[in-house]
């Protein structure tokens, strides 16, 4: 794709979202970025990064963080964070399903643990 026809793209994704959607989607990605925050300082990961809106990795990957885990190996694992049911979609890489509607301690426990399986899971690969 190149830079007018990502920009058409990006235009195109703009236009189509509406203001609750986005407030959801903040909602859910600010959980897990406490979450890696958390794990950061437990020392289970090495750190993270969020992507921009509308970045490459963004619009065209769908990734919202890059996870850095250094033990044998240095990994930098992406994912990306979506609703419930957003595993069950193909994704070109991990994603985290983050329901809004359960009880926070509950959610927050779903969530690390499947951020750990996924590093797990990487970990196995390397």
């Amino acid at each position: 794709m190149n830079s007018t026809e990502l920009r058409e793209h990006v235009m195109e994704r703009a236009k189509k979202s509406d203001l609750e959607s986005e407030r959801i989607g903040k909602e859910r990605e600010d959980f897990v970025e406490a979450i890696l925050k958390e794990m950061k300082g437990e020392g289970i990961i090495n750190d993270f990064l969020r992507t921009s809106k509308f970045s490459f990795a963004d619009i065209q990957m769908g990734i919202d963080f890059y996870v850095v885990i250094i033990e044998k190996n240095y990994r930098v694992i992406p994912i990306s964070v979506t609703g419930p049911y957003g595993a069950l979609m193909e994704d070109k890489q991990p994603v985290v399903g983050v329901n809004l509607e359960i009880p926070v301690e509950k959610r927050k426990m779903i969530v690390k643990k499947e951020l750990l399986n996924i590093f797990h899971i990487f970990q196995k690969l390397s």
